[in-house]
């Protein structure tokens, strides 16, 4: 199999992005031919940066697997993505933001060119929600 990365951006539309920095594809999960989708949301302060970033990964691994290897397998997706959005800038005439919404998609083509596409996010239930008073 030959890893490939789809970064798919369905981002806040109030954030003007000056630079992405892709993922790097985690070692683990292309020796065990792994996708996954990672819903993230995180903030912009005042200078453009990245702060407060929240992945939630879901992954390709079969249920089978013990759950600890399940997590391990969506740690790595997690923090390939949040170690990305860290090395990315925004307009600071767009900053500070708060809430910016993005999911970064894992994805492998097989020998063929075939895509193996990634599994279907879920909601991103471990960052808190705003709040709103």
């Amino acid at each position: 199999m030959i890893a490939l990365l789809a970064l798919l951006l369905m981002q806040d539309a109030s954030a003007n992005p000056l630079e992405r920095v892709p993922p790097q594809y985690p070692p683990v999960g292309a020796q065990f031919g792994l996708t996954a989708a990672c819903p993230t949301v995180f903030d912009i302060d005042a200078s453009g940066t990245p702060r407060n970033i929240c992945v939630t990964c879901y992954t390709s691994a079969p249920a089978h697997l013990p759950e600890s290897a399940r997590e391990f397998a969506a740690s790595q997706f997690a923090t390939a993505s949040e170690e990305a959005i860290a090395r990315w800038r925004y307009d600071p005439a767009d900053a500070p933001a708060s809430r910016i919404e993005t999911t970064m998609e894992f994805m492998l083509s097989d020998d063929d060119g075939t895509m193996i596409d990634a599994p279907e996010p879920g909601p991103n239930s471990n960052c808190p929600q705003p709040d709103i008073g």
